[in-house]
C-alpha cells in the first residue's frame, strides 16, 4: 500500500473552512469516484502556537493499494500535488510536491 502525503496551510480564519471542504466535499468526492485502488484517507491539523507561524498546517495521508493506482489518481506527473479548485483560495500556501510512502507495518494498542 502507499501513502500519499500532502501538506498545506491556511491562515487561522481560513482553517475551518477548508477542514470542512476536505472532509465534506473532497475526501467524499474521491470516495463518490471509485478511484481503482484508492483506499481512503487521513487528515491531520496542526494549529498555530504563540512561538510559531500563524498558520494552521494540513496533511492529508491519501492511501492507494499500489503505485499504478497513485498514477491513475494523479498521471503521469504524479509527485505533482492536485490541488482542488475550490480549495486553493482557502490556502495560504502549499506543498507543490508530494510523498509517497510504500505502508511497513500498522501496530495499535489495544
Amino acid at each position: 500500500m502507499i501513502a500519499r502525503v500532502w501538506r498545506g496551510w491556511t491562515k487561522p480564519e481560513n482553517a475551518a473552512a477548508y477542514g470542512a471542504m476536505l472532509q465534506g466535499e473532497i475526501i467524499p468526492g474521491l470516495i463518490a469516484r471509485k478511484l481503482p485502488g484508492f483506499v481512503g484517507a487521513e487528515v491531520l491539523v496542526r494549529h498555530p502556537s504563540e512561538r510559531e507561524a500563524a498558520e494552521t498546517e494540513f496533511m492529508t495521508v491519501f492511501w492507494f493499494r499500489d503505485l499504478e493506482s497513485v498514477k491513475g489518481f494523479a498521471g503521469q506527473g504524479y509527485a505533482r500535488a492536485v490541488i482542488y479548485p475550490k480549495a486553493e483560495p482557502l490556502l495560504s500556501r502549499y506543498e507543490e510536491t508530494v510523498r509517497h510512502y510504500d505502508h511497513a507495518a500498522s501496530l495499535r494498542a489495544t
